[in-house]
């Protein structure tokens, strides 16, 4: 019996001391079938793109189907991925309090006209699976200052953040294409605790210099994501991947455990 109690006493003493090394929590994966999400709009009065409006369609059959689970808020934020053939579309992440986007299944897409009328619906039918599990703490979150709403191509991106936990930091950069990239912590900057209620300043050692890489447009819009932990969760990955491949990294991490700080901004020629 004693020997039960120094393994159980050794656990809790690595879970107080590097709760990194244990395993999350278990949360709950309900999968949702033929969720219906749609989007209208005037062809004619929009800017909008096929492939932006069939997204939109996605995203409104992902909050569908987290309404079903948890009768929450949901904050949306997507991304478009765009290939040479025109017809992949990136991730679409979800901010909630109680319900996350796991997974989808497509299982339809398709357009309809509404009669008498220039309104077009895209539809999407799909099966997706939402993970239900703790509500974010709502205590921890940080203010992030001065991120710009546009860039020039080549200017440096500079801002703060004050965490309102000690914490620890991933920032990812999602381009125009999908791809996804770990700017933070890279081979100069090495990760660190962030103090409690201390204001940290970007870039340190490595300038996070904004790119025009890709895009088919004078101006292009990519997303930068702020990712603060309570315990060190390094994304140990490839730094660069499709963007789904770091979103689903994120999911693993349990939303107590969690703050996501999600910024779009948008680059111009200069």
């Amino acid at each position: 019996m004693k020997y039960i109690c120094l393994i159980i006493c050794l656990v809790l003493t690595l879970y107080h001391e590097y709760p990194g090394l244990c395993l999350d929590r278990e949360e709950e994966i309900v999968e949702i079938k033929g969720i219906v999400g749609e989007f209208e709009i005037l062809p004619n009065s929009s800017e909008l793109s096929h492939k932006e409006c069939m997204l939109k369609a996605r995203e409104d059959a992902i909050k569908k189907a987290i309404g079903k689970v948890a009768s929450t808020t949901v904050k949306v934020w997507t991304s478009v991925e765009a290939s040479s053939t025109g017809d992949n579309f990136g991730e679409v992440a979800i901010i909630s309090t109680e319900g996350e986007y796991a997974d989808m299944k497509i299982r339809k897409e398709w357009m309809e006209e509404i009669e008498g009328s220039k309104v077009v619906v895209y539809k999407c039918l799909a099966d997706i699976k939402v993970k239900k599990g703790m509500a974010p703490d709502p205590n921890f979150l940080a203010s992030v200052h001065d991120i710009q709403d546009t860039y020039s191509d080549g200017d440096i991106m500079r801002f703060s953040l004050v965490p309102t936990k000690d914490c620890w930091m991933n920032i990812f950069l999602f381009e125009e294409d999908g791809s996804g990239y770990l700017i933070y912590p890279n081979r100069l900057d090495k990760s660190v605790m962030l103090k409690e209620n201390t204001k940290i300043s970007f870039p340190q050692k490595m300038n996070f210099r904004i790119v025009k890489k890709y895009s088919a447009r004078d101006v292009e819009k990519n997303k930068l994501v702020i990712v603060l932990t309570k315990t060190p969760r390094i994304y140990a990955g490839s730094p660069e991947l499709s963007g789904s491949d770091i979103w689903k990294w994120m999911a693993m991490i349990p939303n107590d455990e969690k703050y996501l700080s999600p910024h779009t901004f948008t680059i111009v020629k200069k």
